[in-house]
């Protein structure tokens, strides 16, 4: 997704993130944590949406190899790794991987600007349990 396709709903994601670390969207009307950014919660269709602060950890439920786009943005930057992982609050997102990843391995997500003006995008970093520090 380039930054020019981007949704309002992102760009609130993307602005709470860099204000509060991570963040999911979250429903103050029936509590529901979701992904994607959306403006009305999937759930009760409440039409506010705050952003909760959320530390990012994850488990990698599977992962895939892309070797085509048809996004710009992504073209250059192929073959792309993504991530369907798990957080441990319960929501389900994908994320960009520096490479495959086993199921099962603990991540930690988070929002990066993607370097090109394009906006933000999603990356899962692996934890090392040893040293409790993010590897690429």
């Amino acid at each position: 997704m380039t930054g020019q396709s981007r949704s309002l709903a992102w760009e609130a994601m993307a602005g709470s993130v860099m204000r509060h670390g991570f963040a999911l969207p979250h429903c103050p009307a029936c509590g529901h944590l979701f992904y994607p950014p959306l403006r009305h919660c999937p759930r009760c269709l409440g039409g506010r949406v705050d952003f909760r602060p959320d530390s990012g950890a994850a488990v990698v439920l599977s992962t895939t190899c892309l070797h085509t786009t048809m996004d710009d943005f992504f073209r250059d930057k192929l073959p792309l790794h993504v991530a369907n992982v798990l957080t441990d609050s319960g929501v389900t997102l994908f994320a960009l991987a520096t490479k495959d990843l086993p199921a099962g391995t603990r991540v930690e997500i988070s929002m990066h600007p993607d370097g090109q003006g394009g906006g933000t995008v999603l990356h899962a970093c692996t934890v090392d349990a040893d040293h409790q520090g993010k590897q690429p």
